[in-house]
């Protein structure tokens, strides 16, 4: 019933900016967010049969009675949830579904369908309502980190690998039974011997760590 009142509502009335003047003086409400994006209403007067409905919009704008409509041009409303049950004087909505990478404000508002019981209300389509100000509420960004990227290890080269010489022989004078061995008056000369050594390369497994990067809702 709220919402069919609601949707004539945008049919009849112009949105001017939100003022507390157009707010019934006897609703006083609260409204606060939890850290699971729930939103709390509390208020001073019970639902009546009719009940009513609480509303959180994404501009403070109102119809001509003060009341936040939620069909709005621009599709401003985020939640708008109907109460059908009588003497209710609080209310917790469903986890706001928003996309938001910084502190967002939006507005609440709690909406009475005749409380009093006696037709003194005087907003809404009918003018059956009656509303509390328009409550203005700061909704932090819910912000995980996602890996983009896995940890791994990986292998890096310490020491590449290489070749050495390693001197298998020394170089020496030629001898033959104790004498030196000459040609043409000359000692000779036997040079070093040397064998190549090769040497593998040298690794170690190095952590490279996960990266990850901010999502926010």
């Amino acid at each position: 019933m709220k919402r069919l009142i609601g949707s004539a509502a945008v049919a009849a009335f112009a949105l001017v900016m939100v003022s507390n003047a157009l707010a019934d003086p006897r609703i006083s409400a609260t409204a606060t967010v939890n850290a699971n994006r729930q939103v709390v209403f509390n208020w001073n007067e019970p639902t009546s049969t009719w009940g009513g409905a609480v509303i959180i919009n994404t501009t403070s704008l109102t119809d001509a009675t003060g009341e936040l409509p939620f069909d709005a041009v621009g599709d401003p409303t985020i939640d708008f949830e109907d109460m059908t049950s009588a003497g209710l004087t609080t209310w917790t909505t469903l986890p706001l579904d928003m996309t938001i990478t910084e502190p967002t404000t939006v507005y609440a508002q709690v909406q009475l369908i005749d409380p009093f019981g006696d037709g003194s209300c005087s907003q809404g389509t009918f003018g059956a309502d009656c509303d509390s100000a328009v409550i203005p509420l700061t909704i932090q960004p819910i912000c995980t980190q996602v890996v983009v990227t896995e940890g791994y290890y990986k292998t890096v080269v310490v020491t590449p690998a290489h070749y050495t010489k390693k001197l298998v022989k020394p170089g020496h004078w030629l001898r033959r039974n104790g004498h030196y061995v000459r040609r043409h008056g000359r000692r000779v000369w036997v040079k070093a011997k040397y064998a190549r050594v090769f040497h593998p390369a040298v690794t170690k497994n190095v952590w490279v760590p996960p990266v990850y990067s901010t999502q926010c809702h």
